[in-house]
């Protein structure tokens, strides 16, 4: 029969490998290229999903008594209490995936450790990189469904810069290393054909949100307000 901290230790190694298959991105960060090429799940019933598995984990842990366990152990319990309750506390108060589009804008940071890191053949990666991008079209309408229509002007300016460097990753450095890296002439044609036009607007892709909910109605951060407007806030 397995002791309580054998027993825990399984259930910390569960909680660890959800949260990679929650948000993948962390998990390729992580050098586990299992991951590699994939997004995880933003819409409204991914959250809703996230915070279901969270609440689970989270009564899964209170019913470990955490005395009998070992000083690393409980180390472990008390980090893994505080990273779910604090999930938790994000979605359900703070709702920053409502409030902040650097949310989104983040989500392919990454990108550029496909092309910076040689862990594989350049094919390969470059392949993982296609993935990411595929789905950036589909992330964004999800983004601008789900943010609020008022937003500080300060994290629209912030989120949009960070589309700025992604265009010029799309329409520079990637196409540089492709070209440098793939010998195979045709390939490099068969791609930048495929792939042309979305590469040329996918900065676009990422700045029209923002520039939609702005030109909508911008919580400028300039803006003499009282206590009541900004606890409104």
């Amino acid at each position: 029969m397995k002791n309580i901290n054998e027993i825990f230790e399984e259930l910390t190694e569960e909680i660890f490998l959800k949260l990679l298959e929650l948000s993948p991105q962390q998990g390729s960060g992580l050098g586990l290229h299992e991951y590699d090429g994939r997004v995880g799940d933003i819409s409204l019933k991914g959250i809703e999903n996230e915070k279901k598995v969270f609440r689970d984990f989270l009564k899964r842990l209170s019913d470990t008594d955490r005395e009998k366990l070992s000083s690393g152990n409980k180390l472990s319990y008390d980090i893994a209490v505080w990273g779910l309750e604090s999930s938790l506390f994000d979605y359900d108060v703070i709702q920053s995936y409502r409030k902040n589009p650097m949310n989104y804008a983040f989500m392919f940071s990454d990108i550029h450790n496909y092309i910076s890191r040689n862990y594989a053949p350049f094919d390969e990666r470059l392949k993982s990189v296609i993935n990411i991008i595929d789905k950036i079209p589909e992330s964004l309408k999800t983004a601008e469904e789900i943010l609020d229509r008022e937003i500080p002007a300060v994290l629209c300016k912030y989120a949009k810069q960070f589309s700025l460097g992604y265009e010029e990753f799309f329409k520079g450095e990637l196409l540089e290393e492709i070209k440098s890296k793939i010998i195979d002439e045709s390939l490099i044609a068969d791609y930048l054909k495929k792939n042309r036009d979305f590469v040329a607007n996918a900065a676009h892709d990422l700045r029209s949100p923002l520039a939609a909910i702005q030109s909508s109605v911008e919580v400028t951060v300039e803006k003499q307000r009282t206590v009541e407007e900004y606890e409104d806030l």
